[in-house]
């Protein structure tokens, strides 16, 4: 019954009728599908039409309909693989875009980022599964991001092969070159642990032109900003 209740309200998100629902109305109903079983989803497909935002728009999401998208992320992260795949599809990207905005609270972002790390390294979730939502983590909390990767256990080498290294040759898949080479250079802060350990992470090499894998043609790739930016801080060049 409750699958069949949330489904009913995914037809707000046809067309144009969420734009008669105020902010502060679609909150309320929002969080009240957060209690339903199958509510994740329908809140995704109403966010996702309800960010897809005109540049010439005058509406800004307001902060509690952001954080209500924030509080749907979490639930959806502490699920499994299996039941989430079919969300990403429902214009979710707009939904993670606008949620995790570089205005987004620090805090709500360290809870998803650790949510990420802790499902990838279960294998609970696949990186694969979630590049709509890891690419503005990357680009937006890269220090956030680092500070749940590197965290010197024993599962870090799994944690970033599952979130870095096995990325590294997949075309149109997040990548830490998105995020700004200077703030990354500010987490190392001179930390030269630090700096060797992003160093194995980033993408060595950039392309001529952007979508392509530079890998799988060296002759048309360069030495990336990132990498380079990193060797020039490094005492030991060459581990």
């Amino acid at each position: 019954a409750g699958d069949l209740e949330a489904w009913k309200f995914t037809q707000i998100s046809y067309g144009r009728i969420h734009e008669t629902i105020s902010d502060e109305d679609l909150v309320k109903l929002l969080e009240a599908l957060l209690e339903l079983q199958a509510g994740i989803s329908a809140i995704f497909r109403i966010l996702g039409m309800r960010f897809s935002i005109d540049k010439e728009s005058p509406y800004s999401p307001s902060a509690q309909l952001l954080s209500t998208g924030r509080k749907a992320i979490k639930r959806m992260l502490a699920m499994h693989r299996d039941d989430i795949q079919h969300f990403m599809s429902h214009r979710f990207d707009h939904v993670a875009d606008y949620c995790l905005a570089p205005t987004a609270p620090k805090g709500e972002v360290a809870v998803i980022s650790a949510l990420v790390c802790e499902g990838v390294e279960s294998y609970r979730l696949y990186s694969s599964d979630l590049g709509d939502l890891i690419s503005p983590l990357f680009k937006n909390f890269p220090g956030i991001v680092l500070d749940h990767v590197f965290v010197g256990d024993d599962s870090e080498k799994l944690r970033t092969h599952m979130l870095f290294r096995n990325r590294l040759n997949r075309v149109r898949l997040p990548s830490l070159n998105d995020a700004p080479i200077k703030r990354i250079i500010s987490w190392c802060n001179d930390d030269q642990n630090k700096i060797q350990k992003v160093a194995k992470v980033v993408s060595a090499y950039s392309t001529i032109e952007p979508g392509e894998d530079p890998l799988a043609n060296l002759k048309r790739a360069s030495l990336s900003p990132h990498i380079k930016a990193l060797m020039d801080i490094a005492n030991d060049k060459l581990s």
